[in-house]
């Protein structure tokens, strides 16, 4: 009984180990297969834990050295080539572009990497219908005009008489500033076309605050301005400085054309100084802006400024209130007037003219929101301008005791 069950044990063994040829043969090329397949997905595993991981700090810096397909091909282009900027500021790097079949028009956008700013650069032909702006009205293209109109007009009034569009060769960081906006959310707005050529570039930023100076050197470092193009970039660092209130206290010609009083409420915030600049500030003009907080709203400030004076720039007549009215101004605005009658408003005056009487017709309330004061300052061969916005009100004489009281008037006082 042993042997039989022993004898029917190796019995049914033998298709375990008694296996035909064919079979042997079949069975061990799936045991062959299943092993080269297990070896690949080792090699795999293998090359994945051991190759450098590309983080996005890896990757190539697209704003400035331009490595990306699609823009390294329009920098080849020869129609955008000389044309678009040879700098970008570093927060700012290479989102999308578009370009139309004929090429003759092209869109770049940039975008910071929390996508909380955005900068859009387009190169399109000049038109009939683009109007270029004079550098010696700055009403007809200061952003801030711009949006005041918007907020203060019906919908469908004509803005036409608005422009952004600047000969390059008339181009300035004080147009630059011109046309930068913060609105009332913190938001900064910047929008200015440059015409090079027959070529239009456009440069529209949305988005958190941005070094005007940085910008400024972006928008004047293309090809066209004689720029040229290196691989890498030089380092380059623009010619400005922000002093603080002692420094500017202490260097002419600052010392004495700024006020030695400001308003109650008013804290000093920061200070931009430019300076000579082979591409920001090649003529080596003298820009001071100083900002002078006064609520927690961003708007919500005293600026002064200080330039060179223009000497084809026109004064106020200070017999003519009409023509310098703030008040005016805005009522005209609200009413739907544009065109020469609501911007041919001038608040350029002459030191020696000053009275408070002028100061005060420099304030006014749009709709009654918040106090408004705006006026410039001929004072020698300098023009120093004062921009107050705030829900806290200023008087006329207050105004005008900040404005006289700077060394500059005493011997005319």
């Amino acid at each position: 009984e042993r042997y039989r069950r022993n004898k029917n044990m190796k019995m049914h063994a033998l298709p375990l180990f008694g296996e035909t040829t064919a079979i042997r043969k079949r069975r061990f090329a799936v045991l062959a297969a299943s092993f080269a397949v297990a070896i690949l997905l080792l090699s795999a595993a293998l090359a994945i834990r051991t190759r450098p991981q590309e983080t996005v700090s890896d990757l190539p810096h697209q704003g400035e050295t331009f490595l990306s397909p699609e823009l390294e091909q329009l920098y080849q282009t020869d129609r955008f080539s000389t044309l678009l900027p040879q700098f970008l500021p570093d927060s700012l790097h290479f989102a999308s572009s578009f370009v139309t079949e004929d090429q003759t028009f092209c869109s770049l956008i940039f975008r910071s990497d929390d996508r909380k700013s955005d900068l859009e650069i387009q190169v399109r032909p000049f038109g009939a219908a683009d109007r270029i702006a004079d550098p010696t009205e700055p009403q007809t293209y200061r952003l801030s005009v711009y949006y005041d109109r918007i907020d203060h007009s019906e919908l469908g009034d004509d803005l036409s008489d608005m422009t952004g569009l600047f000969r390059a060769s008339d181009v300035s960081f004080p147009i630059l500033q011109d046309r930068t906006y913060m609105t009332k959310e913190g938001l900064t707005i910047i929008r200015i076309e440059l015409l090079c050529g027959n070529q239009v570039v456009s440069y529209a930023y949305t988005g958190e605050s941005i070094n005007g100076a940085t910008f400024y050197r972006m928008i004047r470092s293309s090809a066209f301005f004689g720029v040229k193009k290196v691989d890498p970039l030089p380092e380059y660092v623009p010619n400005f400085s922000f002093p603080t209130l002692t420094q500017l206290y202490m260097t002419a010609p600052f010392s004495g054309l700024l006020p030695q009083t400001i308003p109650s409420g008013c804290s000093f915030s920061e200070s931009y100084l430019q300076e000579y600049d082979p591409i920001a500030n090649p003529n080596g003009s003298v820009y001071l802006s100083m900002c002078f907080r006064i609520g927690e709203e961003p708007w919500d400030s005293l600026k002064i400024k200080i330039a060179e004076y223009d000497p084809e720039a026109v004064c106020s007549d200070p017999a003519m209130r009409e023509s310098y009215d703030l008040a005016r101004y805005y009522d005209l605005v609200a009413s739907g007037v544009s065109g020469a009658e609501a911007e041919g408003l001038v608040g350029l005056f002459r030191a020696e003219d000053l009275t408070p009487e002028i100061v005060g017709a420099r304030i006014c309330y749009p709709e009654g929101e918040f106090c408004k004061a705006e006026i410039s300052v001929v004072c020698d061969s300098y023009v120093v301008s004062y921009c107050y916005n705030s829900k806290t009100d200023l008087s006329a004489g207050s105004f005008y005791e900040m404005i006289t009281s700077a060394d500059f008037f005493a011997p005319l006082s």
